[in-house]
């Protein structure tokens, strides 16, 4: 296993010196004495840690002292993992325990590669691959499947009969396969949920496998390690700060162009494709499997704001220091951090203080009543300013369960819920 790691350095450092944090560059990574030091010291990581999932996050956390982010969320990384789990599962095949995969065919596909792929995860052998489904509307895939070793369960058409089938044949599987020690259950339907809480009940280690757009995803869900694949090739996908930072920098060169700061999220969405031949949900999904693009950017309110101007339309996207409102009201980060210095931030004790508190900060995002903005702005802009989250504000001070809750209560503020988020907005003073 050492030296697969130590060739990958050697690799980095031919094609992607960049990779390599400065101070180490320039080192003669191919002399005897570097290759004898990197390997001793990775030695010492598989001796105190085994050869399991433990070691491969104690070697990642020794990796990031020698390579820069972009290293881990390169094609390069993943073969390189990919080939550490071969070669330990080839160590432990001297092992009793076998792994079973369980295949849901009508819901999700798994080509010869993604399967290959699958094998990598696993530190046992994986002996038995059963599949489910009504073979005669597949086409020919009984055939493949079978030509690849599986036993093929048959099940008559109908809603979720396979899903049945697969739970039931899945829950004894203890009983006939006592041997069985690792389980891939391979569908994207939520009911395999309780299957995978009652197998790893009986002692299993469980992946689930999914798919989501051109990504197959595998959680473990003992250690809740999340490894993707993209089916057909391996891409090289952005970490979500470089990707983050991509995206801000596509949404501020269209804001110039268009003399507008609010960009579709399509628009978006395109131009990043046409640069990166990624889409966005394949960059979202490979670090947070089955987190839509809404989602990630509603939720990130320290970089960007949402607007949707109604059910039938599309969102548009803005960045959080650029724009908070449909009427592109602008905010200066700057001027919001040095209204109130934190060092000199009056402390909250009571409903009214806080009350108090969110009124100035809305007036500094809002210059009339009846303007509204996205609660997460405003509980962006209370973050800003006081270093703290304001939900940890309200539950301390015991006056709502959470932010949105408080806002309600208040005569001061008048709330609506949209599609996806709520937005707020002062009363008449």
């Amino acid at each position: 296993m050492t030296n697969s790691i130590y060739q990958t350095i050697l690799s980095v450092q031919r094609q992607h010196p960049e990779w390599l944090k400065e101070k180490y560059r320039g080192l003669a990574w191919e002399s005897d004495r570097y290759q004898t030091a990197l390997n001793e010291k990775v030695a010492g990581i598989f001796e105190s840690a085994g050869d399991g999932e433990e070691a491969i996050a104690k070697l990642r956390t020794f990796l990031q002292k020698l390579l820069v982010d972009e290293f881990f969320s390169s094609s390069l990384f993943r073969e390189m993992l990919t080939l550490l789990r071969v070669e330990r599962r080839e160590s432990q095949k001297a092992r009793s325990g076998i792994a079973i995969l369980l295949l849901d065919a009508e819901n999700l596909q798994l080509d010869g590669k993604t399967e290959l792929f699958l094998t990598s995860v696993c530190t046992c052998p994986l002996r038995v691959k059963i599949a489910f489904a009504d073979w005669k509307n597949l086409g020919k895939l009984d055939r493949e499947l079978h030509d690849r070793g599986y036993d093929l369960i048959h099940v008559p058409g109908g809603r979720d009969h396979a899903d049945g089938k697969m739970i039931a044949v899945g829950s004894s599987l203890h009983e006939h396969y006592p041997q069985a020690t690792e389980v891939l259950v391979c569908s994207s339907d939520t009911v395999m949920t309780n299957l995978c809480n009652h197998l790893q009940k009986k002692g299993l280690i469980v992946y689930r496998i999914g798919k989501h757009g051109e990504l197959i995803g595998v959680l473990n869900c003992q250690t809740n390690e999340i490894q993707t694949h993209a089916i057909g090739l391996l891409l090289d996908i952005p970490s979500i700060n470089e990707f983050t930072k991509i995206v801000k920098k596509i949404i501020k060169e269209e804001q110039k162009i268009s003399q507008s700061h609010w960009i579709k999220l399509s628009q978006i969405s395109q131009l990043f494709k046409n640069q990166y031949k990624l889409s966005i949900s394949q960059v979202i999904s490979s670090h947070i499997f089955g987190k839509k693009a809404i989602e990630f950017f509603s939720e990130d309110v320290a970089n960007f704001a949402i607007h949707k101007p109604s059910s039938s339309a599309e969102f548009y996207i803005s960045l959080f220091e650029q724009s908070v409102t449909q009427n592109t009201i602008q905010i200066n980060n700057d001027d919001l951090n040095s209204k109130v210095q934190k060092s000199e931030l009056p402390s909250i004790n009571s409903s009214d203080e806080l009350e108090q508190v969110i009124l100035e900060i809305a007036n500094t995002l809002v210059d009339k009543s009846g303007t509204f903005i996205e609660v997460g702005l405003l509980g962006a802009a209370f973050r800003k300013q006081y270093g703290v989250a304001i939900n940890k504000i309200v539950k301390q001070l015991k006056v709502a369960s959470n932010f949105s809750q408080f806002l309600q209560s208040s005569k001061r503020f008048k709330l609506k819920k949209t599609s996806k988020s709520y937005q707020v907005a002062l009363t008449e003073k």
